[in-house]
């Protein structure tokens, strides 16, 4: 996998990762209040999150367990 964040990769500041039975890869980004989830290649495969209490929102999520 390559490096995680910078211009372009959707990443403002990765800071949880953890990688799921799958093999994909999860990324908290407490900037966004998201979290990306990437193919092993470290293409982006899907995000979700914003800013909130909601279900499916966070407020600066650190860490990550799948």
């Amino acid at each position: 996998m390559g490096r995680l964040g910078g211009p372009g990769s959707g990443l403002a500041t990765p800071s949880g990762i953890d990688v799921g039975p799958e093999g994909l890869v999860y990324v908290t980004d407490p900037d966004t209040d998201s979290v990306h989830v990437l193919d092993p290649e470290g293409e982006s495969h899907r995000s979700w999150g914003g800013y909130g209490s909601g279900d499916g929102q966070f407020q600066n999520p650190w860490a990550i367990a799948v």
